[in-house]
Order: C-alpha cells, then sequence, then structure tokens
C-alpha cells in the first residue's frame, strides 16, 4: 500500500511543480501583450492629438487671413462705389479669389459638421458677391 501511495504522490508532485511554469509564463505573455497593446494605443492618442492640434492652429490662423480679407474686399468695394476707380475694382477682384481660395482651405480643414450650415454660409456668400458685383455694374 505505501508503495501505491509513494507513486501517487510523486505523480503529484511532478505534475505540481511543473504545472504553474506554463500558466506563469502563458501569464507574461499575455501581460507583455497588454503592455505592448497600451504602448501602441498611448502612441496613437498622442499621434492623433498633435494631428488635431496643428489643424487647430491653421484653422484659427485661416479664420484671421478670412476676416481680414472679407473686410479688405469689403472696402475695396467701397471704394469703388464711391470713386469709380478701376484700381479699386481689380484689388477687389484680386482679394475675393485669395478670401475664395483661403475658405476653400478651412473649409478641408473643418470636421464633420452639418451641410446644411456650409451651404446657408456658401449662399449667403454667393448672395454678397452678387450685391457687390451689382454695385460695381451701377457705378459703371
Amino acid at each position: 500500500m505505501n508503495s501505491d501511495g509513494s507513486k501517487t504522490d510523486e505523480s503529484n508532485d511532478r505534475w505540481s511543480s511543473r504545472l504553474p511554469i506554463p500558466l506563469l509564463s502563458g501569464a507574461w505573455a499575455l501581460l507583455g501583450l497588454a503592455f505592448v497593446w497600451l504602448v501602441w494605443n498611448t502612441y496613437n492618442a498622442y499621434h492623433v492629438d498633435n494631428l488635431i492640434h496643428a489643424r487647430q492652429i491653421r484653422t484659427e490662423a485661416l479664420r484671421g487671413v478670412i476676416v481680414h480679407l472679407d473686410d479688405a474686399s469689403m472696402m475695396a468695394a467701397r471704394m469703388v462705389t464711391v470713386t469709380g476707380e478701376q484700381r479699386w475694382e481689380e484689388r477687389y477682384q484680386l482679394l475675393a479669389s485669395a478670401w475664395v481660395d483661403a475658405l476653400h482651405e478651412a473649409q478641408g480643414l473643418r470636421p464633420l459638421v452639418s451641410d446644411v450650415a456650409i451651404m446657408s454660409f456658401k449662399a449667403a456668400a454667393k448672395r454678397t458677391g452678387d450685391m457687390e458685383k451689382q454695385s460695381f455694374a451701377l457705378v459703371q
């Protein structure tokens, strides 16, 4: 009886000493994978945040350019109506084309928003441009 019991004890000792090693290596492998995933997510979040920050800075710069060009083109349009000189109309055309280019670049940088707001903005800009062209025609 002792001989059978001793064999059982020896086999239990062998399994108990071997069993934790594969489990421990598997746990380390999973821990390593979790660490790699965490590092990748951190890097990706940092990269995306930098891209968003750069787009916001460029958008703010374009906002200033758009406001400046809008004011300058309005002033040129007023000068055309007051003086009737051709040079102001040429300046207006130059400023208006630069304004449109800056506006298109800003729209390319914008996040996904409602297209209704963009369409109403485009309609207002077109209506303003039509009124300015009509004023040029009346001056001439």
